[in-house]
């Protein structure tokens, strides 16, 4: 990437603090859930960017894309069983 890391840090964690305060002020917010899923996907095209066999850091990019591919998978989870239940509350 050409960014400065820190910008990409600070924009990567600003998205995951947004959708976590979210989710503390509401758990039962499908729509929170699933833009989680689509903050990972995003996550997964950008690490696989990075897989590159001239990237000096590839061990750790493929670490990192195999825990971001798990996490997601939960977040489907728990997305998905969300959106099978109906709220009484507003």
């Amino acid at each position: 990437m050409d960014a400065n890391p820190q910008t990409v840090q600070l924009l990567f964690g600003a998205r995951e603090m947004a959708t976590g305060l979210r989710l503390v002020s509401d758990p039962t917010c499908k729509m929170t859930l699933w833009a989680r899923v689509a903050g990972d996907v995003f996550d997964i095209a950008v690490l696989r960017s990075l897989d590159k066999p001239e990237n000096p850091k590839r061990g750790n990019v493929r670490l990192a894309l195999g825990v971001v591919v798990a996490v997601t998978a939960l977040d489907v989870l728990a997305a998905w069983r969300l959106s099978t239940v109906k709220r009484t509350c507003p």
